[in-house]
């Protein structure tokens, strides 16, 4: 059986007792700990460590400008993975595999600077939750022209090749 314990030190709640049922386990702990986190905001982990984890920010040496610019560079890759094996029926049928490895070399190469979002959505949510706004204009504008850019040398350079294949 799966066992989830809070930490006494930070949560007063009782012990969750263990029904030998995981999901119910599970389902219990979460309550508890939502329950936990709305009545008791400020001692609370869930908004003051966890959530707040989850919305990306600038490492403090890195500008606003340098952060615009490696959320360029991070999504340019990604998208141009994502046109070149999921999109273009001439690339390799191993979409999912070589998209999710680019993000990881996104993540390894920008996370420690930028947190690595390459999409607008994935800075949204967390930073509506724990309200973080800080130079949350980065993680639009980076992406957008990243994302575009690789749209705008695909079509030109690589889909050229695909449409005059389809007229012939």
């Amino acid at each position: 059986t799966v066992r989830l314990t809070l930490d006494t030190e930070q949560t007063p709640l009782e012990e969750i007792r263990e029904s030998g049922d995981p999901a119910e386990e599970l389902t219990r702990y979460i309550k508890k700990k939502l329950e936990f986190s709305r009545t008791n905001p400020k001692e609370s982990r869930l908004f003051a460590s966890e959530i707040i984890q989850g919305a990306p920010q600038l490492h403090p040496e890195v500008s606003a400008v340098r952060g615009v610019g490696i959320e360029v560079v991070l999504t340019f890759f990604l998208m141009l993975a994502v046109f070149g094996t999921a999109l273009d029926k001439r690339g390799p049928k191993l979409g999912g595999l070589v998209i999710g490895l680019v993000i990881i070399v996104d993540v390894f190469a920008g996370g420690p600077l930028t947190g690595a979002a390459m999409n607008p959505a994935r800075s949204f949510g967390p930073a509506l939750v724990d309200g973080t706004w800080a130079d949350h204009w980065v993680y639009w504008v980076g992406p957008i022209i990243g994302a575009v850019g690789a749209a705008l040398l695909y079509h030109r350079v690589f889909a050229e090749d695909e449409v005059a294949a389809q007229a012939a």
